[in-house]
This record gives structure tokens, C-alpha cells and sequence, in this order.
């Protein structure tokens, strides 16, 4: 029944193939429109065309649904855990009851006779992680991203004043000089670590990242 809409429960991580054969009579176009956790491929694929385009209706016209969930964690109540999906994560106040992540400034030096500061020496980078706080990228999806999908990482340029971000085997991931990257999609339900530096004290009108 073409005045009839069809609902189908579809699981985050799994993907959904939708012909599109069954088209009222006369249709020559379609289009596909998605909430942004929603993505969508065609088979076979027709170049670039946008979610909003008008796509020209062929009998093995095929939609290939997916969906995926990203989520970056910290430990927003400071309990030594970073829980998935706080609903503190995106907010700071001060004091014992407060919430947000803590980030120490690494200044120290693990060098007994160079005294220079860890952060301006990487050959002291693996060791310093310790002074990092934690932070974890979790991801639920299909076992690949689609073609022309990626996953990236970003800072605004403020936030890489005070901030910087590192991966488990120390390569620098964002900084003041690097404010957008590319990340490995691990697909599936994966977690990746990542470590966040300090490098500027805050001030009594500090309200968070």
C-alpha cells in the first residue's frame, strides 16, 4: 500500500537493505533522508549525490542502511571512571561536588638533572602519560565505514591553548599546530584510548573545554 509508511526496528551496528522496486507506479526518482547517526549507501553506487538529491529510480536500485555510535568519555565525576555517555561530560563547576574531568598541567620533569618540562621533551612522552587524563573513544558500527566516511578528531584553536592529545603509543594526535586528524575506525563495538595533557593552569573564571 503506497499511502502507508513501513517501520522496522533496526540495531545499532547491523545494516538494513531496502529495494526499492516496489516504487508507486510511475516514479522516476527517489530520494533518502537520515538523522545524522543514520547512513546510507547505494548499490550500485551513482557517483556523487547528496542525501537530498533526486536519484534517478532503477529496477536493482538497492539502499544499504547503517547506523553508528560514537561517543568520546572522560571522567565527568571524577571517581577514577569514565563512564559511557556522562551527562556531566559536556559541563564544568568547581569544587568537591563538582564534575567535569580534572586535566594536571604536565610541568614536572621525571629527568633528575635536565629539568626541562616532560611536555617539551617527547623522548619523556611515555613516561609522562601517567599525568594525562584519560579519555576513550567509544564506537558502535558496522564492521566498515561506508566509502568516503571517516573518523576524525577535532579541537578548536582556544581549546589547543591549553590542551593537547595523545594516542597509546604517543603519537601526537591534536595540538595548537594539528587541530583536526584522522582516527582509526576499529569497527564493530570497540573502545581506543586516548590521553589528554594539560599545559596552562586555570584561572577562577575557568568554566571547562
Amino acid at each position: 500500500n503506497y499511502n502507508k509508511s513501513t517501520n522496522v526496528v533496526c540495531v545499532v551496528g547491523s545494516e538494513l537493505n531496502v529495494n526499492v522496486d516496489s516504487a508507486p507506479p510511475g516514479s522516476n526518482f527517489f530520494s533518502v533522508k537520515c538523522t545524522p547517526n543514520v547512513k546510507f549507501e547505494l548499490r550500485p553506487p551513482l557517483g556523487e549525490s547528496s542525501q537530498q538529491a533526486l536519484i534517478p529510480l532503477s529496477g536493482n536500485s538497492v539502499i544499504l542502511i547503517s547506523m553508528s555510535k560514537i561517543s568520546l568519555d572522560v571522567d565527568a565525576d571524577r571517581d577514577g571512571i569514565v563512564e559511557k555517555n556522562n551527562p556531566n561530560k559536556e559541563s564544568w563547576t568547581w569544587g568537591p561536588k563538582g564534575h567535569g574531568a580534572i586535566l594536571l598541567v604536565n610541568c614536572d620533569s621525571e629527568n633528575i638533572y635536565n629539568k626541562s618540562p616532560d611536555r617539551e621533551d617527547p623522548r619523556k612522552l611515555k613516561v609522562a602519560l601517567k599525568d594525562m587524563s584519560l579519555m576513550v573513544l567509544r564506537t558502535r558500527g558496522p564492521a566498515e565505514l561506508p566509502e568516503g566516511y571517516k573518523l576524525a578528531m577535532h579541537i578548536s584553536q582556544g581549546d589547543a591553548e591549553s590542551v593537547r592529545v595523545f594516542r597509546k603509543d604517543y603519537p601526537l594526535v591534536l595540538s595548537s599546530e594539528v587541530l583536526s586528524k584522522k582516527v582509526p575506525y576499529l569497527g564493530g563495538s570497540a573502545e581506543m584510548n586516548f590521553y589528554v595533557e594539560g599545559l596552562r593552569f586555570s584561572d577562577k573564571d575557568f568554566d571547562g573545554l
